[in-house]
Parts: C-alpha cells; structure tokens; sequence
C-alpha cells in the first residue's frame, strides 16, 4: 500500500522532511510556519497546516470566537496566495486539544472553522490527540464525530501504542470508528520511542503498519530532524532527555542509524504518480473525461474502475463515457473524499492511480493510450 511518510511538527523548513509536512500555527507565532507551507508546495510534499492554540512555551492561549476565526481566515488566504488546493494542503484544528480545553469547547472551535476553510476549497482535520488522554476526557474522538463538522479524523499514533497489544487495540477501535462513522482517518503525529534502538525502530515500524491497516493517507512521526531553537520547552533536562530518543537527527546532525532505512520506506511506500509527476501529464495530451467523452482515456478509466475498485461492468469497456461510467465515477469520488462531480481530471486519476494495487502499471498504462491518442 502507498502511504506519505514525512514530518509532524515541522517548526522550521529544516524539519520538514518527507513526503508530507505538517507544521503548525502557534498563539505567539513562534513558528515558521509560512516559510514551511511555502516550502512543502514548492517541492510538492503535502501539506497539513495544523491551528493551535498554544504557544511556543507549550501554554495554552485560548481564543475568543472572532480571534479564531480571524485565525482560521488568515491561513486559509495564506495557503491561497501560496497555490494551496485540497490536491496539495488541507488545515487540521488544534494539536493535543485536551490539554488546553474539554471536548464541548473543541466542537465549537471546529464549527467556528469549518465553514470558512470550505468556503476557500480546503478540507479539514480534527481530533490529534493521544487515545488515553481522549478516553480520559470523555471519548472526545467519538464526540467531535458526533458533534461536529469535518472532513478527515486525524489521529495520533504515539504514546498510547507503545506496545503490539495496544497497537491492536486502538487499531480496532479506529477500526470500528471507520464502520460506524464512514470517515477517513489519517495520521498527523506518531510514534514516541527511543529511535536509537532496535526496539524502538520495531515500534515505529508496527506503528507505520497501523496507520497502512486503515488506509491513512499520511503518517507523520516526529522528529525526523529537531531543529532545538524552535522548542523553549528543551530547557527542562527532562523534555529535552525524552525528545532526544525520538530524533533522526538533531540540529541537522544524525542521531539514529535507522535513518537510512527510514528514508528507504518514505521512498518505497510513496505514492505514484507523486504531484509533480500527475502534473507532468499536462503537457501531453490528458483530457478531463466526462459524459460524451470518447477514446482510450475513457478505455483505461473502465478499465482501472472495474479491475481495481471492482465497479461491474461485465468486461465491456466501450471507451464511451456513458451513465454507468458516470455513476461508477461518482461513487468512487464520493468514498474517496473528492467532489462528486464526475469530472475525471488530473486530480482524480491521481487518485485513482495512487490507491491502486499496482500504480506503476495503471500510470504506464494510461501514458501508452495517451501516446496513442
């Protein structure tokens, strides 16, 4: 299975590393988060830019509705003049959000958001928080997927799955989250281990595996590298003592000797076509497939629906754009989180080439019957 590996609390362009980068806005904006962003589309790795409402010193600085608001706004517009699209950014909502406030305030906060990262073409994330500490607080994962509006649960795969028991654990709670709710879960924080050694590369091993299992999109571990001036809180021997077993690397400077094979599954598991690579189709000649299309793209899109997403369609692939394609393609929009529309361009194939079993033959593919067109 494809998956983005890549960076979760990337404070500054050094930390983002990766495939993905999820880097956040801080109350006393501490971090470098619009360098970050700008660098993470620029050399296409998703981004996840996550609102928080703490500052760099880790206190909480919880704002009024129209601070928020204004906050949310604000980044939307950023994520706007940078080229942001739901194709290479989305925004997730508050990081550790039972630390700061209790699960009715972090549902006003969400609806507050929502709508106005809609209304600039973004989806939104929520939850990021450990599954003790939201057990704790009153299920606060079942809670905001009852009571509030967004679009993907996003979960944190750390301290709470420090052992293959309780990796099964939450796997089949999310599990069944997933059943119940029908909503996509990804993963913007993992992994809380000694990286320096076997056990803890075992873990964040298992802990990637669990992520795969439920079809996240992304996994973020930290620290790919730590960048120490972004934390005061390394000040205290004993944060800076735990932090340093997670890091790569630090200041720039590699601490695990896992590293090198951590690159290789960032780069094994990737997806394909990569951003760059579904936009390098633009300058052949891919169409956006729709009813009345005609031709061999139409072919290969009835080909991949029924020998990759089992659509029936009794082997009779017309290359015609007809109803059962449209409804065919609609249904797989739906479930995949895109815009319903029926509109096959180069965001859907993407995603239709990324998800299979076997990219590498679907883009091969699809570039001979371009070719050919």
């Amino acid at each position: 299975m494809s998956i983005r590996i890549g960076s979760s609390c990337a404070l500054s362009i050094s930390m983002a590393l990766g495939y993905v980068v999820e880097t956040r806005i801080l109350t006393d904006n501490s971090s470098d988060w619009q360098n970050v962003c700008k660098h993470a589309i620029n050399n296409k790795q998703y981004l996840i830019l996550t609102v928080c409402i703490n500052n760099g010193y880790n206190i909480a600085s919880i704002p009024d509705d129209i601070t928020w608001q204004n906050t949310i706004r604000m980044a939307c517009q950023y994520l706007k003049s940078i080229g942001g699209s739901k194709y290479n950014c989305r925004l997730s909502l508050v990081n550790e959000p039972m630390k700061w406030i209790d699960r009715e305030h972090y549902t006003r906060l969400i609806n507050l958001a929502t709508p106005i990262i809609h209304s600039y073409g973004f989806l939104v994330g929520a939850g990021n928080e450990e599954f003790v500490m939201a057990s704790a607080h009153g299920n606060m994962y079942q809670y905001i997927l009852d009571n509030a509006n967004f679009d993907i649960l996003d979960i944190h795969i750390q301290g709470s799955c420090d052992t293959q028991a309780h990796i099964d654990k939450y796997y089949n709670e999310v599990k069944s989250w997933i059943a119940y709710w029908k909503k996509p879960v990804d993963c913007t924080e993992a992994f809380y281990g000694n990286i320096t050694a076997s056990s803890g590369w075992n873990l964040l091993k298992a802990q990637l595996d669990m992520a795969e299992k439920l079809e996240c999109a992304n996994f973020c571990n930290v620290f790919n590298n730590l960048e120490t001036s972004y934390f005061p809180v390394l000040s205290d021997p004993k944060v800076r003592d735990k932090w340093y077993e997670l890091c790569f690397k630090i200041n720039g400077n590699l601490h695990s000797n896992y590293w090198g094979q951590w690159l290789s599954l960032m780069e094994a598991k990737k997806p394909v076509p990569n951003i760059i690579e579904i936009e390098e189709l633009d300058d052949m000649k891919l169409t956006v497939l729709k009813p009345g299309s005609k031709g061999n793209q139409v072919l290969w899109l009835q080909e991949i629906l029924e020998e990759e997403y089992k659509f029936e369609n009794a082997g009779s692939y017309d290359g015609i754009y007809g109803s059962m394609t449209l409804q065919q393609v609609k249904a797989y929009q739906t479930a995949n989180n895109l815009e319903p529309d029926g509109f096959v361009g180069k965001f859907t194939m993407a995603d239709l080439i990324s998800k299979s079993e076997n990219p590498n033959y679907w883009m091969n593919k699809l570039q001979v019957y371009m070719a050919y067109e």
